[in-house]
């Protein structure tokens, strides 16, 4: 009777020693890999346009919806559909930086620069100056 209970002892305590001498031969890329923040991308999903103002104009009222889809893939649509009828959608790429709460987007289009937003609390904020006037977008999910 005691030696069956000690085999099975003797396989445990072998295959500790086993694992306790192939640890140290780990050259360390394991901390290299990407953490599960990373993997997950909270950030990514379907973001509403709860306010959009060109200088002093309230301009959320002449669209039937304006979205800001961020993807796990580092791929953004902006996509919009006037209450006049008009839609239309314009693809980029982007890169969040959770550490500083930012979101910094690179357009598609020849010669356009990256530009970074606050995103914080899964609101992002749009600043731009256009035409002389400030544009302020507000997204949140």
């Amino acid at each position: 009777m005691r030696r069956v209970r000690l085999v099975p002892l003797f396989f445990v305590c072998c295959l500790c020693s086993l694992c306790c001498l192939t640890l140290p031969a780990c050259d360390g890329s394991v901390y290299e890999m990407s953490s599960l923040t990373e993997l997950s991308r909270p950030y990514a999903g379907e973001y509403a346009c709860r306010s959009l103002t060109l200088g002093r104009r309230d301009c959320l009222a002449d669209f039937a919806f304006v979205r800001l889809t961020l993807g796990a893939d580092g791929r953004a649509v902006l996509a919009w559909k006037k209450t006049s009828g008009g839609e239309g959608a314009y693809s980029l790429g982007y890169r969040v930086d959770e550490e500083a709460g930012e979101i910094t987007f690179f357009p598609d289009a020849r010669g356009a620069c990256p530009r970074t937003f606050p995103m914080e609390g899964g609101v992002l904020t749009v600043r731009l100056r256009l035409a002389g006037c400030d544009l302020v977008a507000v997204f949140a999910r």
